[in-house]
């Protein structure tokens, strides 16, 4: 007899095993991701000689699966990077300022829509009436026509201090809108250090002190400050892309910036701004309600004049990739490129900091989105055929064997996007399989054989042409070496 209690209790004991096999599941193919992910980046910072130093970490709800640092953190010394260096993470500052206006707005003490001059009054001196109109959104989204950087923005290019609050008074009194406010998106480091004089005058804290109390603290971030604190350390050094000479100078990381904190004052390590946007994450219960949470992370712009899929909420700038929504920051800082992106879908976060003017996160994103996604898309159960995974190389490429399920695919590691067009291999028997999917110039249709000495292989026979382990092709690039000099 069909019992609507006793089904009832059935269907929910089945939801919870179905939840803990895809929770499982999700956990597999992220712990499989993780492991290539570290091969992949060891090879981008091999091939990358203008960038010093990677830091990387990545969390899926809230934990840590990954943090891992390659290269140099000082290149005089050769100093190791490592997961415990700090960045200066610069505009990541951006998104901690609009946290705390959305908190301020929480608690009633402050509304987005106001004009910012009823919060900072030397706003109504200015000439140009507009500014006074400006409200406290249209700064937080760029929208609001301020001015970049101010008259002389080279303390960019460490030539000179930041502004002080009287440098800066002086020009928001005597300086015009550049554009017509909300009307496009137009970057703006002076508008967000306004924003960080916000937090100072409503909360009565200094900003330091807020983001510590109000934000920091409570999610237990210690390796993370809104400026640069010596005691904090050890910093990364600096450096600048490849000079005329073919050299790079070290360009230091003390800087304090001043009254443009709220801008881009942070400095961090790779973890702690991975458990930080991971807790802005609607549903993670920490910092805002969700739906001030859904509001700053509702999409404002779109970049202009821009051939991309790239816009900016509150505090958050808004990508895609391959259909994944991306939210998060990046941070130019003299020496320091930086970039953390979230998808709040599958509750990830993946932070790139990086050691050099040169260096190129959002490219590291790209990729480490990419391998996600594969992983994602391709993980069956665990594989009859991992005796088979590993690197194996000869001077025309390097191929890493990533077995999933019945098949063994064939990555580029040395590629920005290693499973772009991989190549798809097919059992047929013992230790051979088939090139069963590849482009019109490799081997398709051809054999692969796994060469193997014990329970390990020796060398990879691929369609003909030898692919060796890491040891034994050095060893055979120093026997041609030898052959031919």
């Amino acid at each position: 007899m069909f019992n609507a209690a006793g089904s009832s209790r059935d269907m929910a004991r089945l939801s919870k095993r179905l939840k803990e096999w895809v929770t499982g599941m999700a956990e597999e193919f992220l712990s499989e991701a993780m492991d290539y992910i570290d091969h992949w980046l060891e090879c981008q910072k091999l091939q990358d000689r203008q960038t010093p130093g990677y830091s990387v970490a990545i969390s899926h709800k809230g934990e840590i699966l990954y943090k891992q640092a390659f290269g140099y953190a000082y290149l005089e010394t050769q100093e190791k990077m490592t997961p415990a260096h700090l960045f200066r993470v610069a505009s990541h500052s951006k998104t901690f300022t609009a946290i705390a206006i959305m908190q301020l707005m929480a608690a009633g003490k402050l509304s987005i829509y106001e004009p910012a001059a009823r919060y900072l009054p030397f706003l109504k001196e200015n000439p140009d009436k507009r500014l006074q109109d400006v409200t406290i959104e249209q700064m937080l989204c760029h929208g609001s026509g301020i001015c970049g950087n101010g008259e002389d923005p080279s303390f960019w290019g460490l030539e000179k201090r930041y502004p002080t609050k009287g440098e800066m008074v002086s020009f928001f009194k005597t300086e015009p809108l550049v554009i017509e406010s909300d009307v496009r998106f137009k970057y703006s480091n002076y508008a967000y250090g306004l924003l960080g004089w916000i937090v100072e005058e409503v909360s009565g804290l200094s900003y330091a002190d807020y983001m510590r109390e109000q934000i920091l603290k409570p999610l237990g971030l210690k390796r993370i400050g809104a400026e640069y604190d010596p005691e904090s350390g050890p910093y990364v050094t600096g450096y600048t892309p490849l000079l005329p000479d073919g050299k790079q100078a070290p360009m230091g990381v003390s800087s304090n910036t001043g009254e443009l904190v709220g801008a881009t004052g942070f400095y961090s390590d790779a973890e702690s701004l991975c458990r930080f946007y991971s807790a802005v994450i609607p549903g993670s219960g920490l910092l805002l309600p969700d739906d001030l949470k859904r509001k700053m992370l509702s999409r404002k712009w779109d970049m202009p004049d821009e051939d991309t899929k790239r816009g900016y909420a509150l505090g958050f700038l808004c990508d895609e990739q391959d259909g994944r929504a991306l939210k998060g920051h990046y941070g130019g800082m003299p020496g320091n490129m930086t970039q953390t992106l979230f998808d709040g879908q599958d509750d990830v976060v993946v932070s790139v900091l990086t050691n050099s003017q040169a260096g190129k996160p959002d490219i590291l994103q790209k990729g480490i989105w990419h391998i996600i996604d594969f992983f994602k898309a391709h993980y069956e159960e665990p594989s009859p055929y991992k005796k088979y995974a590993g690197q194996f190389y000869d001077i025309w490429e390097t191929f890493r064997f990533v077995p999933l399920g019945k098949k063994i695919y064939v990555s580029v590691p040395t590629e920005a996007e290693p499973f772009k067009n991989c190549s798809e291999l097919t059992h047929q028997k013992g230790n051979i399989f088939k090139i069963t999917k590849e482009t019109g110039y490799g081997s398709y249709g051809e054999a692969v054989e796994f060469v193997m000495e014990g329970k390990d292989v020796k060398r990879v026979k691929y369609g003909g042409f030898p692919k060796y382990a890491k040891q034994d092709y050095l060893d055979y690039i120093e026997k041609v070496k030898k052959k031919y000099n």
